[in-house]
């Protein structure tokens, strides 16, 4: 059972596991590989929403739809709400992947990854 807290999403991690899946893998690893990402984005997904209808809710939308800003009062909701809200912990059941030692990562990518991923000699 492995725990990560909404942060992950923020923190790039989700971007290095989708790196991995352009790399030669065996197709067992690959297929493993592809399980955890599937899983990982399920919880993305409901975490990208959920921070959407925040920004909705506490912001506006600049004119040319790229960026939101607050009123201070409503800054100072939302930074709690969005604590709240990257705080939260999730669950999910997996198997790390192991990776085989040849496999080229970024010290980046190891440190994002650990949790994820057995690097084996």
């Amino acid at each position: 059972m492995a725990k990560i807290k909404n942060e992950f999403f923020e923190s790039g991690a989700v971007l290095e596991l989708k790196k991995l899946t352009d790399k030669e893998l065996k197709a067992k690893v690959s297929y493993k590989l592809v399980k955890v990402i599937k899983k990982i984005n399920d919880l993305g997904k409901i975490y990208i929403d959920t921070k959407q209808k925040l920004l909705e809710q506490y912001g506006t939308l600049s004119e040319d739809k790229k960026q939101y800003s607050f009123e201070t009062e409503n800054s100072i909701k939302f930074q709690k709400e969005l604590k709240d809200l990257l705080a939260i912990e999730n669950e999910f059941e997996f198997k790390k992947v192991e990776l085989s030692g040849d496999t080229i990562l970024s010290a980046r990518a190891i440190m994002l990854l650990e949790d994820f991923i057995i690097i084996k000699e």
